[in-house]
């Protein structure tokens, strides 16, 4: 299937006056190429006939021609060579832009573009499920987002990246002006950090610039190309104070537009984001891409302030417990209730103490009813674990390894559980004594 589309100048004209031929079809006028090409798909769904001979320079003269097929494969070289060619893509079940320049002897350019369906084109982007967690906390307190629920309805594979933005940093809002065929724009970024690029008239067209003052191959100045409807480069890393430089070579105007979000750093590629937070207002930005052009994403808001609200625990809850084993049970142990009545992230440390110094196993595990949610067995050291808890009956369960250690003292600390962010528009969402306040609990 193809799904050819060409979009009217016209409709542009209102935002973007001054300039001619963006989404195709290049100038008008005496020596100006027309670039044009017809897709036939070749019955597999995935490879396709792309035939631009009908291609042409009014002055007669030969023609370059330089392919883009939308999943990073490209084709440079003359009409005569490259006119007629048959590309195959090595997914499936999705779409890309495919575009086409022409370019005469005399550098005039033109374009042509369109989009393409490969196979049923019914990919499905990975399903974001996060659970529900506190996202309002004390100063250096911890934050846990567990994203491990999260599914593709395809049962494709998918990776996941969290990124941390810190709205206490100064950072910057870039957007160039758009720019015609030989323009360029430069900016400056200062902050370390992950800023994510597109094109704002064709937003498929992204890219990411690292600020990483660490990074032995970082640079004073990145330089990147916009040229056949994609950045020439991906992903640039340059040093705390580097330059960025975007020139645009499409006969098309394009920009280099920052996304609206605080630019930070990946902190984590596994399902589970966690970090302790200083004062100030951060984004958790989470990302799902399954290779097949599947692509989610989501933001959650994140605040470390005094005013945090008290947890339902109170303070940290700091106490020991003595062990015992009875007869035929070689894991006995000692619980400790918790009762929680708001979500939130549970955070406990377990260390072992033994006046006669004797080393082995011990089991630590936080238990809902029958069901184990997490833990670990350590040797003679200390275990802290978290886990996003949910209103209900929970028990911190420490167990001797053997019966050696019957009649031990384990150290126990819990850390408070924050109040979680309220569902947004959730009017009872927040604790007493809060109200909500564009989804943040905030005090009357």
């Amino acid at each position: 299937m193809i799904l050819r589309q060409k979009f009217a100048v016209s409709a542009m004209v209102l935002f973007v006056a001054g300039f001619s031929g963006c989404f195709g079809g290049g100038a008008e006028g005496a020596g100006t190429p027309t670039a044009n090409f017809t897709v036939t798909p070749k019955g597999d769904g995935v490879t396709f006939l792309f035939d631009a001979t009908n291609s042409s320079d009014p002055d007669g003269g030969d023609l370059n021609v330089a392919w883009n097929f939308g999943d990073e494969g490209e084709q440079l070289g003359t009409l005569e060579e490259f006119g007629l060619i048959e590309y195959t893509y090595a997914v499936t079940n999705t779409m890309f832009w495919v575009s086409l320049v022409v370019t005469d002897s005399d550098a005039n350019s033109a374009s042509d573009m369109e989009q393409i369906t490969l196979g049923s084109g019914n990919n499905s982007k990975p399903t974001v499920v996060v659970k529900n967690a506190t996202r309002w906390i004390k100063p250096g307190g911890g934050v846990v987002l567990d994203a491990s629920q999260s599914r593709d309805p395809d049962d494709d594979l998918f990776n996941y990246e969290w990124i941390l933005g810190n709205f206490t940093d100064a950072n910057m809002s870039v957007m160039s002006p758009f720019l015609q065929q030989g323009q360029g724009f430069d900016t400056v970024l200062q902050n370390e950090g992950v800023y994510l690029f597109h094109c704002h008239p064709h937003p498929w067209m992204k890219m990411r610039v690292i600020v990483d003052g660490k990074d032995p191959n970082a640079t004073t100045l990145g330089e990147v190309d916009i040229t056949n409807y994609a950045f020439s480069d991906k992903t640039v890393t340059i040093a705390p104070g580097g330059t960025v430089n975007w020139t645009n070579r499409d006969p098309d105007v394009h920009t280099a537009t920052l996304e609206w979000f605080a630019p930070g750093k990946v902190v984590s590629t596994s399902p589970i984001f966690s970090a302790k937070l200083e004062a100030g207002d951060f984004q958790a930005r989470l990302v799902l891409n399954d290779g097949k052009g599947g692509i989610n994403s989501t933001t959650y808001g994140l605040r470390a302030s005094d005013d945090a609200p008290e947890s339902p625990l109170g303070k940290s809850n700091d106490y020991t417990v003595q062990t015992h084993l009875p007869p035929a049970q070689p894991w006995g142990g000692a619980d400790h209730d918790y009762p929680v009545t708001w979500p939130g992230n549970l955070t406990f440390t377990v260390s072992y103490d033994d006046a006669a110094d004797r080393t082995g196993l011990y089991r630590i595990q936080l238990v809902k009813g029958a069901t184990v949610l997490t833990g670990c067995v350590v040797e003679a050291e200390s275990c802290t674990g978290m886990y996003n808890v949910e209103p209900g009956n929970y028990k911190l369960r420490v167990s001797p390894g053997s019966e050696q250690f019957a009649n031990s003292v384990y150290n126990v600390s819990t850390s408070a559980i924050q109040w979680s962010y309220p569902p947004f528009g959730d009017s009872q969402g927040c604790p007493p004594g809060y109200d909500n306040h564009g989804g943040i609990c905030m005090k009357h």
